[in-house]
């Protein structure tokens, strides 16, 4: 499998999580998390910490990051945006 990404962190992450490295993939994304001030990424981080969550089948907490997800999509995107819809899905 390739691990894509805009950055070379994304790749990092990605590659880690394809090769099932789950807790040195939420290490990763938990200082990147920390790092930004950007809500784009922030939202990709707790997206991608929602994965390893669910993965470890801790689904409470991958739950809890779903909803940090929807709470930056429903301040910067419109109501109707497709995006919302796919984060209360997953939640």
């Amino acid at each position: 499998e390739e691990a894509g990404g805009s950055t070379g962190w994304h790749r990092l992450g990605n590659l880690l999580l394809v090769i099932g490295q789950f807790n040195k993939a939420e290490e990763l994304y938990n200082v990147l998390l920390e790092q930004t001030s950007d809500e784009d990424e922030k939202q990709h981080y707790f997206n991608q910490l929602a994965y390893v969550k669910n993965e470890q089948g801790d689904y409470g907490k991958a739950i809890w990051y779903h909803e940090k997800v929807l709470e930056i999509r429903q301040k910067t995107l419109p109501s109707n945006h497709i995006l919302l819809a796919t984060s209360y899905n997953k939640i």
